[in-house]
């Protein structure tokens, strides 16, 4: 029986990602403790006991936030992608790419021959954000 508020909140919302035991949400990570479950005793088990709950899992500013609907799973390429955001909006978002908690290899893929890799970094100024964050409220019905 779960009894902790916050995760019974999460789990009827759908606001988690779930991958192989683990489960993510904000800046903390729930893992299922499987053995306990499946064990004899399982029915003597509390909340507290089936789920390791790791917070803050990385160091942040008290002015930065984990994305809502992070960590984004590509099974393909067996990563998660975590977005971070400036609570005050005069910070560009940050993305951490990691590779999955229970891998145990380093997928590489292959440099193409004749091929250029480049990225692209768009940098907006805050006052701009606001601005267009501001147009976009006075456009909404009420």
């Amino acid at each position: 029986m779960v009894m902790q508020p916050e995760l019974i909140g999460r789990l009827l919302l759908g606001l988690f990602t779930f991958s192989d035991g683990h489960i993510f949400y904000s800046n903390n990570v729930m893992k299922l403790r499987y053995d306990l479950i499946n064990s004899n005793k399982s029915m003597q088990c509390t909340d507290k006991e089936i789920f390791d709950i790791y917070t803050d899992v990385f160091e942040l500013d008290d002015n930065v936030k984990v994305k809502l609907g992070t960590p984004l799973n590509s099974y393909a390429s067996h990563r998660f992608a975590y977005i971070f955001s400036d609570k005050n909006q005069k910070q560009a978002n940050t993305i951490y790419i990691l590779p999955h908690l229970e891998e145990r290899r380093i997928y590489l893929n292959r440099i193409k021959k004749n091929a250029e890799y480049f990225y692209t970094s768009v940098e907006t100024k805050a006052s701009e954000i606001a601005t267009f964050n501001n147009a976009k409220m006075l456009k909404q019905p009420t």
